[in-house]
């Protein structure tokens, strides 16, 4: 579900896409883990399945964001107060298998 973000003074592009692709699903996994009763709560199953992002890929998002809010491109890294920010589904990203020379 695509939303908007307003920012604050200070924002920063990557953080508001960490706290929103990232931490959200942290925080809805941990939720889980307290309480597996909450399994069969809609919002804890859509922020689960529309935002399981691995930390790796914020690079990847931040374009995808940048993409969408090409306004953002006129502002430094730090961005002021009251800048609209859309934030987009993010697709899961498949994280390849780690292997290693022992296995």
């Amino acid at each position: 579900m695509t939303k908007t973000y307003q920012t604050l003074q200070g924002d920063m592009l990557d953080e508001i896409c960490w706290k929103h692709y990232v931490m959200d699903a942290a925080s809805a996994s941990a939720a889980l883990v307290m309480d597996p009763d909450l399994i069969g709560s809609p919002l804890l199953r859509q922020i689960l399945s529309q935002q399981s992002i691995n930390g790796s890929d914020i690079s990847t998002i931040v374009s995808r964001v940048i993409d969408e809010n090409t306004h953002l491109l006129q502002y430094d890294v730090v961005l002021p107060a009251g800048i609209n920010i859309i934030l987009p589904d993010v697709q899961q990203v498949a994280v390849e298998p780690v292997v290693t020379l022992w296995d």
